[in-house]
């Protein structure tokens, strides 16, 4: 009897994940979707962004120096875990605003350096895995459970 709770425990735990999955992709997608129909993005696109920010909490990334964090957010805040820093949504933004002029301009964000800012090694990874960022001309988001390119 003990075996057949443990295997109904862990279906809901794959069952989780893979709703959790799921839903990662929709939001990937749909930011790809904004940054390719839209010249100028707007409160959409930044709601969407933090929504997604809010949906990859406690998902492992690689820091441009191969340095693995997570992070949660609190309200307007994301801090990331053990690390010591935080990015309030606004800067955020900011972030994600200069990463697409950029890629406007200069057709791609292929390294962190390009965002120009402190914290960058951190942001670039996420935003690589959203699309917004990528080595190439179109975007192309890296899905769950790929390790940041570095």
């Amino acid at each position: 009897m003990t075996n057949n709770v443990m295997n109904q425990d862990f279906r809901y735990i794959t069952d989780s994940e893979s709703v959790r999955s799921r839903k990662l992709r929709r939001l990937q997608k749909d930011i790809v979707r904004i940054i390719d129909e839209n010249e100028e993005i707007g409160e959409e696109f930044y709601d969407l962004l933090w929504e997604t920010i809010c949906a990859f909490q406690n998902v492992p990334f690689y820091s441009s120096g191969s340095e693995e964090y997570t992070y949660s957010v609190h309200d307007d805040e994301m801090e990331l875990i053990g690390l010591n820093k935080v990015f309030c949504r606004n800067a955020v933004n900011y972030f994600a605003g200069k990463a697409l002029f950029l890629r406007q301009h200069q057709s791609h964000v292929d390294r962190p350096e390009r965002l120009g800012t402190i914290g960058a090694a951190y942001i670039y990874p996420l935003f690589e895995k959203l699309g917004i960022c990528s080595e190439t001309t179109s975007a192309e988001p890296v899905f769950i459970g790929c390790r940041a390119s570095v």
